[in-house]
């Protein structure tokens, strides 16, 4: 697990332990160029959130997301900031490696 952290301070994304070790054995590595080579950081394209709560979606993710070490929060808050949103704060932010968090966000959990 030591390797996995490492990659994600340098900001590669690897799935588990078993795919680290995998690639072990890779020898050819075909690419989509969307901005996060070239960039160096990534970027949320589209949420989709039913009708009419698109805003909301997206300013509560960014709540969550804000309490967030993982490298795609970033991206997540950007879109908020860009779609000029208020950023909402979080309370009783829990970090659950490689499930995900929890928080409450104006009261909710």
């Amino acid at each position: 697990m030591a390797g996995t952290g490492v990659a994600v301070r340098q900001g590669i994304l690897i799935k588990d332990a078993e795919t680290l070790e995998v690639a072990h054995y890779v020898d050819t590595v075909a690419i989509d160029k969307t901005g996060t080579l070239t960039e160096g950081k990534s970027t949320l394209v589209t949420a989709l959130a039913a009708p009419g709560h698109e805003d909301r979606l997206l300013s509560w993710s960014a709540a969550i997301q804000a309490g967030s070490e993982h490298p795609l929060a970033r991206a997540v808050m950007n879109a908020a900031e860009e779609a000029g949103l208020v950023l909402l704060s979080s309370a009783k932010v829990n970090d659950i490696p490689w499930r995900g968090m929890s928080t409450e966000v104006q009261g909710r959990a």
